[in-house]
């Protein structure tokens, strides 16, 4: 693991003398904070990670460089180390652990996340996009609709549900979250091109409401991310 960055680890020290820390630390001796929650967060860690770690990892994927790919998984470790649930570091490691073909890498950080902060539906929505990548289409959905019983609005995850159901032609359900996702102001027109196609497009009389979604299951359990048999 990274040494922290002197001022960071002082601020982080001082922090931790005032606000009693999460239940169990990721790594032993270190706390983790909700990335949704400022006020529970040292001050300048958020940024510190971002500018010291983040952009660095995001710089390595946008090469497509393989052999830099471990280095990116490094410093996304390192922010997710501090903040489990941050959703562009999860949503990189998927990336990076597709790339590098080691999907643990991802699987044990989502199952932190979710173990920790169960309640945060962007985890979830991420979840569901790294099982639909993988083939886990119908372990997606479930992360999905996870997802949108914690934030019935969110526009991606409609519209990452309505792709699910597209791809086992479920159309009528896709054609439900399609409406709603650009509703809400979807800017991807690939949803709508395959419900076109489909014969399946039908916007909604009177504007969109939103579906009701499956109550099935506990939102603090985590939906198998196992591999397929064979690569999709």
């Amino acid at each position: 693991m990274h040494p922290v960055p002197k001022i960071v680890a002082t601020m982080v020290g001082l922090w931790a003398l005032a606000v009693p820390l999460t239940p169990r630390a990721l790594v032993p001796g270190q706390p983790y904070y909700d990335y949704y929650n400022r006020a529970s967060q040292p001050p300048q860690l958020l940024d510190s990670v971002r500018i010291n770690h983040l952009e660095r990892a995001e710089a390595v994927l946008r090469t497509k460089d393989p052999n830099r790919l471990e280095g990116a998984a490094g410093d996304l470790r390192y922010v997710l180390d501090y903040f489990p649930n941050h959703p562009r570091a999860l949503s990189m490691m998927v990336n990076v652990a597709l790339e590098w073909k080691k999907p643990q890498l991802i699987e044990k950080f989502l199952g932190d996340a979710i173990d920790t902060f169960p309640n945060t539906p962007s985890t979830w929505t991420i979840q569901g996009i790294y099982l639909a990548r993988i083939g886990r289409t119908d372990r997606a959905i479930e992360s999905y609709q996870r997802a949108l019983r914690l934030k019935p609005d969110d526009m991606q995850t409609h519209y990452d549900l309505g792709l699910a159901y597209a791809s086992k032609k479920q159309w009528d359900l896709a054609n439900e979250h399609a409406q709603v996702a650009y509703g809400l102001g979807a800017p991807f027109p690939g949803l709508k091109e395959k419900l076109i196609k489909a014969n399946a497009w039908k916007p909604a009389a009177g504007g969109t409401s939103t579906p009701a979604v499956s109550q099935g299951g506990d939102a603090s359990k985590q939906p198998e991310a196992s591999l397929p048999d064979k690569n999709p």
